[in-house]
């Protein structure tokens, strides 16, 4: 695997989140087909159905459990590259 596309990863942590495809799409701002069709590509990526259909909803599989909190690290620590950690806004308090 040399790239990784981090919207397939945003796109799983939702999915994982959320267990149902159009709630997953409406969150993403995305289409059903589009999630579907990104859902597809993840199971290919990791050789695995990650989420397996049961009644209206979807099940993690153990892959998919395992998974998760990293895909949740890997973008936590992402979005903390976009923070200015220079920046400090002190309020009501004199710098000195």
């Amino acid at each position: 695997m040399e790239h990784i596309n981090l919207n397939l990863l945003r796109t799983l942590q939702i999915l994982l989140e959320e267990r149902h495809v159009s709630h997953s799409a409406e969150r993403l701002c995305l289409t059903q087909s589009a999630v579907s069709r990104q859902l597809t590509q993840l199971r290919e990526m990791f050789a695995d159905p990650l989420l397996i259909r049961e009644g209206n909803g979807l099940v993690l599989t153990v892959k998919a459990s395992q998974l998760k909190p990293r895909i949740d690290q890997i973008l936590a620590d992402c979005s903390d590259l976009l923070v200015d950690p220079t920046f400090s806004l002190n309020i009501g308090r004199a710098p000195w």
